[in-house]
Formats: structure tokens, sequence, C-alpha cells
């Protein structure tokens, strides 16, 4: 078992590596902090080629507001596991960072107990995960049954309809295993068309399949326009500050419980109006 020290560049030391009987536990000052994308390219800087079963990155839930990776991160050959040390999982991880954990089979825990779990499940076969108590399996259509190595369904199994919530989990599954199949480079766009309309018809967002808000037709028309582009599953970047100068137009029309309160705040001041109008009587006529 080899083990990779990181360092972050504002304390003035170098990542070290060293093997796992001769870490020094007691000479180890944890901080945290540290972007993931850095963390593993630090380990792919160090490295030489060693064979590796896994790769436990132990890290917390920082680091994702400390922008991209300064490099490029490769997909190792091992799956990567990033363990957010009790349970503190960050907010997101950058592209590279995401292509090299989803790419590599690997995932994202909160122990290295459920690390290895899964890490053991995964090596029984082909695009096998335990997750929360769940295990799957994704296999062929044409697969009769799953093979001695992955096991059997259990009688007691239930099928879901394609329309159940609990099929989108499972459209989630296919996708990653899809990814890690490809060692997150899918380039054809058969495959990546068909999973697209797969992350479409459960509602849920991957890599090649993003939310958006669509405010008018024009918004409408460019997407469907754009959607036919042999380009059209690749990233775009933009960075901050750098909004093009002649955006999409919003146009600024009230909601309809917005127009309710235009229209109430205009009877009350109609009303308001009227009632001091009444109480204003001239002076010669009080007596």
């Amino acid at each position: 078992v080899d083990v990779y020290l990181t360092a972050s560049p504002i304390r003035g030391e170098a990542p070290s590596r060293t093997t796992l009987d001769a870490l020094d536990v007691s000479n180890i000052h944890y901080f945290g902090g540290q972007n993931p994308s850095q963390l593993l390219r630090q380990f792919s800087d160090l490295t030489t080629g060693e064979p590796y079963d896994a790769i436990f990155v132990l890290t917390d839930g920082s680091g994702y507001e400390l922008g991209e990776p300064d490099g490029t991160i490769p997909v190792p050959d091992a799956p990567v596991w990033m363990v957010h040390l009790n349970g503190r999982f960050p907010i997101g991880y950058d592209d590279q960072t995401l292509a090299a954990i989803q790419g590599s089979g690997g995932g994202a825990v909160d122990s290295l107990d459920e690390a290895m779990t899964r890490l053991s499940a995964a090596q029984e076969g082909t695009a096998i995960d335990i997750v929360d108590g769940y295990r799957w399996s994704v296999v062929e259509r044409e697969t009769p049954a799953l093979s001695e190595a992955e096991g059997s369904i259990s009688p007691s199994a239930i099928l879901h309809n394609a329309d159940d919530p609990f099929a989108a989990f499972a459209a989630r599954r296919v996708i990653l295993a899809e990814m890690a199949a490809n060692r997150g480079s899918l380039d054809n766009l058969d495959t990546l068309d068909a999973l697209h309309a797969l992350a479409i018809e459960n509602s849920i967002v991957t890599p090649y399949s993003s939310m958006i808000v669509l405010v008018n037709e024009r918004q409408e028309q460019l997407l469907r326009e754009q959607s036919q582009q042999d380009d059209r599953f690749d990233r775009e970047f933009e960075e901050l500050g750098e909004t093009t100068l002649d955006p999409v137009p919003i146009t600024g029309v009230p909601e309809p419980e917005e127009w309710l309160l235009i229209g109430l705040s205009i009877i009350m001041l109609i009303w308001y109006l009227r009632q001091n109008r009444t109480n204003l009587v001239p002076s010669h006529l009080v007596r």
C-alpha cells in the first residue's frame, strides 16, 4: 500500500510519497481545505505508473470554491474514491475531477468502510455497486440472466415500471456504468443521444444532460437548433465577467400573482384618497 501525502503550496512543502508501513502518523498534521483536483493532480505527478486496485483520497468537504485545476487531470486506471471525512461533502466538483471519479468507476463517500464495501461489490462483476442498501447491477438487455459472478435476481425483487420515480436511480446507474466503461470519454453520438434521451425521460442531470430554464420561444428555437449540431455534447465554458454583449432578451412581464398585488394596491390607494377627501371639511362649516 502506497501513501501519497499532498501539500498546499502556501505551506511551502512539496507533496511526498511513502508506504503504509513507513508512515509516521504522529508527524502528520491534517488541515484540509485543498481543492480535490489539486489532490489528484499531485497524485498524478508523483505516481510512476504503478498498477493499483483502487485510489482512496482522504479529504474534507472544502475546496470547490478555490477554482478550476491548473493542469490536466488524467482518468486513472484504478477507481478513484473521494472519502470526505466526517461526511463533509463539497457542494460540487470541477469538470476534470468529476470525469476522473466517474470515468474510473469510483465515487464519493463519507467513510473508508463504505468505499471498501462498494469497491468489493464492483470487483464481483461489471457495473455492480451498492448504494444506500441497494445492490445495483447493469446488464445487457439481451442477457437472459445475470452471470454467476454477478449473482442472481432475488425472487422477492420488485419490478418497477418506467414511470416509477425509483426508475430515475436505475437510469443514473446505467449512465454511470457507460461512463466507466468508456473511461469518461464518450464520443459516439448515437450512444450519447441514447443516454441523453434516458436522462430526459427520467428527469435527471448528467455530465451530458443539463437542466436549463427557457424563457421565451426564441430560446426554445435556439435550443432545438443547437441540439442538432455535431458538437452538441461539447461543454462550453464562460469565465465570470465574460458574459456575451448580446444576451438572450428576457422580458419583464409580471407573473399573474404580481398583477393581483398591483391591482389590490391600486384599489387600496383609491380608497385611501377618498377617505381623506371625505374627512377634509371646510373650516367655516365647523361651529
